[in-house]
């Protein structure tokens, strides 16, 4: 399942979890860092890279996530809203400094180590064998339930992104011209 939130590498060193967007901005302290830390403390894990997405888990409104995300990250208001923030862990780049390649092995360790999580927890997934069943969970996930698509994942064939198209009918009113190339 793709959640509609902000991207994030995160990175353990055996003591301290802090993770980085893409515009480099490093977060520490959230709720869901704090269980993530100590879950990965729990599992005695020397050091670890592995990608998530902060999203809103509770109070979410219709429209753009993202948006509410990234406003509660630069301007929180509380500790609560803070709360209603979750961390939905999809890949595992690095364990003890050695990559992690095949798609069934993220998902163990992921499960393993967040699996009994509440803010941070193993995004929604399963193993499927047939574009049927790739339908069948989009269908589900996407039309059903509103998420922002689905990922599909292979060891030898790569990552997918599938989501809705859409369309929209713009005119162009108005335009400037650069001075640089």
């Amino acid at each position: 399942k793709k959640y509609d939130g902000e991207f994030a590498l995160l990175f353990f060193d055996g003591k301290k979890l802090i993770s980085v967007n893409p515009g480099a901005t490093v977060r520490v302290g959230l709720p869901s860092l704090d269980e993530a830390e100590t879950l990965l403390k729990k599992a005695k894990i020397k050091s670890c890279i592995f990608a998530g997405e902060y999203y809103v888990r509770e109070g979410a409104t219709k429209g753009h996530p993202v948006q509410q995300v990234v406003g509660i990250l630069r301007k929180p208001e509380s500790k609560k809203q803070l709360e209603k923030l979750g961390l939905a862990v999809f890949d595992v780049i690095q364990l003890n400094e050695e990559p992690v390649a095949s798609v069934g092995k993220v998902f163990e360790l992921l499960e393993k180590w967040f699996g009994k999580g509440k803010t941070v927890h193993p995004v929604e997934h399963r193993k499927v064998d047939s574009n049927d069943k790739i339908l069948e969970a989009f269908t589900e996930w996407v039309v059903g339930e509103g998420a922002e698509g689905v990922v599909v994942r292979h060891d030898s064939a790569g990552i997918f992104k599938i989501k809705t198209p859409h369309n929209i009918d713009v005119a162009v009113i108005g335009f400037s011209e650069g001075t640089a190339d």
